[in-house]
């Protein structure tokens, strides 16, 4: 989910709209809940992250792959400020 700005821009061309969002889908497909865990998440949003938390979701942390393919860090300290659950 929001793994890269190619990704980002990707989901945008895929479903017409430049305000599309992976967790905005994700969440309208009822895939954000307890136990799901959403790998690398770099690029959402804070009030994404929330939504995360709120529906009990996780997030897989590859700093190795986020660095090589995102060139983006997650910024684990506030996503774990934020209620949501990180994993390696």
């Amino acid at each position: 989910i929001s793994e890269s700005v190619d990704q980002v821009a990707f989901t945008k061309v895929v479903e017409g709209k430049d305000s599309a969002r992976d967790a905005e889908i994700f969440d309208a497909c009822e895939l954000l809940r307890a136990p799901a865990v959403m790998a690398h998440a770099v690029l959402l949003q804070p009030a994404e992250i929330d939504l995360l938390a709120r529906r009990g979701c996780a997030i897989a942390h590859c700093p190795l792959s986020n660095a090589y393919f995102a060139n983006v860090q997650l910024d684990v300290m506030d996503v774990l400020r934020r209620g949501c659950r990180v994993c390696l």
